[in-house]
């Protein structure tokens, strides 16, 4: 045996460098990280046993990002919501919220509504700000 074949066995795995590699395993990460709310963790560790896929954290960001598989509601999304649910409380109509599939949980939004230090009377533009773009 060559000395060049045995380093080539201690080579590290390759990455994926092609969007079709990733797509052969979007339904999975899409259904361990959303449906099954697994941490990036455990979906890169759980995608890596079960079909020896191997990227970065890094990679699996960007994909779940591109993919639009975020969990976390951006801060002009939460705003939005916030001045959609005052107006329609002031119209005396309860509302549920979803942001990419997922419902907004109401605690999620008091807590928002309380870390940012927002009036829920306030109208719209004081809430989005004068930068929000529609």
């Amino acid at each position: 045996m060559r000395q060049g074949n045995a380093l080539q066995s201690l080579k590290p795995a390759q990455h994926p460098t092609s969007s079709e590699q990733w797509e052969d395993y979007r339904e999975t990460i899409q259904r361990l990280y959303v449906m099954e709310d697994k941490s990036l963790p455990e979906v890169i560790d759980q995608v890596q046993q079960i079909f020896g896929f191997v990227a970065t954290e890094r990679q699996y960001k960007r994909r779940i990002s591109e993919w639009r598989l975020d969990k976390n509601i951006k801060d002009d999304e939460m705003r939005a919501i916030v001045s959609v649910e005052a107006a329609r409380l002031r119209q005396g109509k309860a509302s549920v919220f979803y942001v990419r599939d997922r419902q907004v949980d109401s605690q999620k939004i008091k807590r928002f509504v309380r870390r940012k230090k927002i009036d829920r009377n306030m109208h719209t533009e004081d809430v989005l700000g004068s930068e929000a773009s529609w």
